[in-house]
């Protein structure tokens, strides 16, 4: 289970600086690391739906109705806070539902559907439920934001940022496989090619 600082050391060993002892240092590394870690730990999270941060949630409609467009207007959820919808779930779906349309305009959702039932990624902000594959990317998304003001050595952010990506495809296919994958079903199309 890493913790911030855990999360912030493996940035800066990715950029080959010294470590922290606390993200709370008073030193240039920590203020620096600290100073960006909330908004890239979200620019990260929002980067896939990471399972450890999928939430559903069933939204509050709004009295006022859109002018036009949609039939109803629902306030996206704040605790925890939603930061990317993935879709609504449709009636007797578990998954969402990618024939139901919606528009997110400010912290509302717009949609023709009554109730709305949405899965979201949240805000994680409890590094002991990040996985080890999403602690890796994270601190490679870090390494890149910080490289150039901690080594001066402009290469070295492009350099992280191409490892962040990499990272970030091999995440995700970890993350992939721990749901039931989803059944076959023959079309039309695939019975021509018997």
């Amino acid at each position: 289970m890493a913790s911030k600082t855990d999360i912030c050391n493996l940035a800066l060993a990715r950029l080959g600086t010294e470590n922290i002892i606390s993200i709370d240092d008073d030193t240039k590394r920590a203020k620096t690391l600290k100073a960006v870690y909330d908004l890239v730990r979200d620019i990260v999270l929002a980067d896939h739906p990471w399972n450890f941060a999928i939430t559903r949630a069933t939204l509050a409609l709004l009295t006022t109705a859109p002018e036009f467009g949609y039939c109803y207007a629902y306030q996206l959820p704040t605790d925890p806070f939603c930061l990317r919808v993935l879709g609504i779930v449709g009636d007797t779906a578990a998954n969402v539902d990618p024939g139901i349309e919606y528009k997110i305009e400010g912290r509302r959702l717009l949609t023709n559907v009554s109730p709305c039932n949405i899965k979201y990624i949240a805000r994680v902000t409890v590094e002991g439920v990040f996985t080890p594959s999403f602690c890796s990317a994270l601190a490679l998304r870090l390494a890149a934001e910080v490289a150039y003001k901690l080594t001066g050595n402009a290469s070295l952010k492009g350099e992280a940022m191409k490892e962040y990506q990499l990272e970030l495809g091999k995440a995700k296919s970890q993350n992939a496989q721990e749901v039931t994958p989803e059944a076959w079903e023959d079309t039309s199309w695939a019975d021509s090619r018997l």
